[in-house]
């Protein structure tokens, strides 16, 4: 890895686009890349109350603050189970752990969904919206069937795409359909 170490002030003020630099000091240094730690369900609870870190502008990290990340303490833990019932993640005993590992299905329905469904700030503004509404005395359940019935229809066309180029095996629905 090559270290450079520039300041704003610096770049505003003496580096321009095609000019040359003179190098003073280069160093290299070995090491193995490592991936990310897998989530347990514990750490996965941890990361979505702080979810403002994954956030790109200021105005969503402080949307995701506000609303202490995504979900509520209820339905945080449902969220999980509902991944696992739809087979897009799974517990998988890696040592001592359990930990949560996407299935094949749960990455192909990943590598399908539009981009803007995985973003933390849509995320953060249907969890924003929903906040304003509950502190205005309006019963979510009147909007959350159509809610609900949206994101199904584009999952479904998801999964439905998916399975047009290959096998996938995702449950969606309830279990006495299967």
């Amino acid at each position: 890895a090559v270290a450079i170490k520039i300041t704003p002030h610096d770049v505003q003020t003496k580096y321009r686009v095609g000019a040359g630099v003179q190098v003073k000091a280069i160093s290299l240094d070995s090491g193995v890349t490592k991936p990310p730690k897998r989530f347990t369900e514990d750490t996965l609870l941890d990361e979505l109350t702080q979810a403002h870190k994954y956030a790109t502008t200021e105005e969503h990290k402080a949307i995701l603050r506000s609303i202490k990340g995504l979900g509520t303490a209820r339905t945080r833990a449902n969220i999980i189970d509902g991944q696992i019932a739809r087979r897009l993640i799974e517990r998988v005993r890696e040592g001592r752990k359990v930990v949560l590992m996407p299935t094949p299905g749960g990455r192909k329905v990943v590598q399908h969904l539009p981009p803007f469904l995985l973003s933390v700030a849509v995320t953060a503004g249907w969890e924003y919206a929903f906040r304003q509404i509950e502190k205005m005395g309006t019963d979510l359940s009147i909007l959350m069937p159509s809610i609900q019935n949206k994101m199904t229809q584009m999952l479904q066309a998801v999964v439905q795409d998916a399975k047009s180029k290959g096998s996938l095996n995702i449950y969606f629905g309830n279990h006495e359909d299967e």
